[in-house]
């Protein structure tokens, strides 16, 4: 009985000191190639926040320049899988596939008249 009561005791001491520790820590994660894991307190929780914002906003424009471009060597139905791509993670609007989508129409259906 008294052991019983002894690990009892010890078992909730453990659980105090670890409830005590973890209060007040959030956690937020990005699932990407690389997982990036952020452990933070109340006070600086703004400040992740925008820094995730940064990073969502630096993937966006990373995308957007490297990829919403007309490219010369491509065939046409890479760069329309792409430009598709690009609409549907919203990284471009409704207007930018559309004029994207008109002028890789045009470039590939260019036939001067000799």
């Amino acid at each position: 009985m008294f052991l019983q009561s002894s690990l009892l005791t010890i078992s909730l001491v453990l659980i105090a000191i670890i409830k005590a520790f973890f209060d007040g820590h959030n956690e937020k994660h990005i699932d990407a190639s690389k997982l990036l894991y952020f452990i933070y307190t109340k006070k600086n929780a703004n400040e992740v926040d925008q820094f995730i914002e940064l990073i969502y906003i630096k993937q966006k424009d990373y995308f957007r320049k490297k990829y919403f471009v007309i490219d010369t060597v491509l065939p046409y139905n890479i760069q329309y899988e792409r430009y598709l791509w690009l609409y549907t993670n919203n990284y471009i609007n409704d207007n930018e596939y559309e004029i994207i989508k008109e002028d890789l129409d045009r470039y590939f259906n260019f036939n001067p008249t000799i």
